[in-house]
């Protein structure tokens, strides 16, 4: 699918506004809020279209689309939209670890080696990268390669694969020196259970 364009500024050329659609049932007080506020992030030209889900545990409650998903095309978007999240899932992932540190479940203060006992890297990065060096993005581990391709460009992995990719990198040339890469929130991805990554 094509991704959502930006509209046209002036007001004139705005394709009539598209409100949600198809949305699932829900309790109408909340979501009905949510409604009215993602139609107003586009109605005031922040975005050209989105699509909102709200899940409970393992569900989705209610999910719908607002605006456009291809401007020049006039498709609206509606809640089966595909919508590119990129860096977006950083946020979340670096949510469910804390939850998880929170609840006793995982040690922010840990080296990632405890709980990716398949990964060994060799020195000097063995045993001294920890989760709180991944979330705060000072793991001091090169950046990019072929784990970041595979799963931001290919979609071709399994997590044993990318362990067995990890355990060939090195350090970065600037140490721990905070360096914005997706490969720390790879690894996080790995440490989460399985439910968690789903």
């Amino acid at each position: 699918q094509r991704r959502a364009r930006s509209l046209p500024r002036r007001q004139d050329q705005v394709p009539e506004a598209a409100g949600p659609v198809r949305a699932q049932s829900a309790d109408p007080d909340w979501s009905e809020d949510v409604a009215r506020f993602a139609q107003r992030l586009v109605d005031v030209g922040i975005t050209p279209g989105m699509g909102v889900a709200v899940s409970q545990g393992d569900r989705v409650v209610w999910a719908a689309g607002f605006g456009m998903a291809d401007a020049d095309a006039r498709r609206r978007a509606d809640e089966t939209t595909y919508f590119y999240l990129a860096s977006s899932t950083k946020a979340l992932t670096a949510t469910a670890v804390v939850l998880k540190a929170a609840r006793g479940e995982i040690d922010l203060d840990a080296p990632i080696e405890r709980y990716l006992p398949g990964l060994h890297f060799g020195p000097p990065l063995a045993n001294t990268v920890t989760i709180a060096d991944l979330l705060s993005m000072s793991d001091g581990i090169e950046a990019g390669g072929p784990v970041v391709t595979r799963t931001a460009y290919t979609g071709d992995f399994t997590p044993e694969l990318l362990v067995e990719l990890l355990s060939a990198y090195g350090p970065a040339e600037n140490g721990t020196a905070f360096e914005y890469d997706n490969l720390p929130f790879n690894v996080l991805g790995l440490v989460l259970s399985p439910d968690d990554r789903d």
